[in-house]
């Protein structure tokens, strides 16, 4: 757990058959506004072997990761990624709207969050994501 937060620094969850890894997740944390004292966490990346799919894998992973957010104190978990997968998880557009992405989405409708507790802010609340997040590449 990071020291002033009382976050963790990373979450990787993991689904393993016969020792081999079959599914992965991270939430990767990101600095919410100007002083970057509050806290939230970027859904990324979310994969599962191709032959262990549509078997409720990757629900299982990103409910357990996002449970252990909440639990954790988070305020926010951010994804970009397809509204139709995510939204399952409660991840909405209207959400993400009070979280400004690190540069210009080339989708955006794909901005999404998950609120667990609502931003004081009035206006959108720029995000730092870990530098490899805060590139378009």
């Amino acid at each position: 757990p990071r020291a002033d937060t009382g976050l963790p620094a990373t979450i990787h969850l993991v689904a393993v058959s016969d020792d081999a890894v079959i599914g992965h997740v991270a939430f990767s944390p990101v600095r919410l506004g100007q002083g970057g004292t509050r806290r939230g966490f970027l859904l990324a990346p979310l994969g599962i072997h191709p032959r262990q799919q549509r078997q409720g894998l990757g629900l299982q992973l990103v409910n357990g990761g996002l449970e252990l957010l909440q639990d954790a104190g988070a305020e926010v978990a951010l994804v970009y990624g397809d509204p139709a997968y995510y939204g399952r998880f409660g991840f909405s557009g209207e959400a993400a709207s009070a979280y400004t992405p690190p540069f210009p989405l080339k989708q955006p409708q794909g901005w999404q969050a998950r609120v667990f507790k609502p931003s004081p802010d009035s206006e959108a609340v720029a995000i730092r994501c870990l530098e490899p997040f805060n590139r378009e590449e």
